[in-house]
């Protein structure tokens, strides 16, 4: 038996914005975006292969109040990047879940 999964590659796309509102709010808008290629040796040696290849996207809008020290004691650079990164992450997490269970599994 081949192993089935001879190439894969999982390329996302990460699309922020960040609007300040009033001075104490902000809002947040990340689109995200995944492209996953998979080349694949079948079971059998005389069936081939097959290559397969699909896209899946997700918009994660959040609100937050800023911290009272905003711009004095909290950086607002750093600030942002972990609020951002926080999105990141959890928009590949729920896509790389998507994926699996509706294409990998089947």
């Amino acid at each position: 038996m081949l192993d089935p999964i001879t190439q894969a590659c999982w390329d996302a796309v990460h699309m922020v914005e960040c609007k300040i509102k009033g001075g104490s709010k902000a809002e947040y808008r990340v689109s995200s975006t995944v492209i996953l290629s998979l080349k694949s040796n079948l079971l059998d040696l005389k069936s081939g292969s097959m290559q397969t290849g699909g896209q899946c996207g997700k918009v994660t809008d959040q609100n937050l109040q800023l911290p009272a020290d905003f711009g004095t004691k909290v950086d607002p650079d750093m600030f942002h990047i972990k609020v951002i990164g926080r999105i990141i992450e959890a928009n590949e997490s729920a896509l790389r879940n998507d994926i699996i269970e509706n294409y990998v599994n089947k």
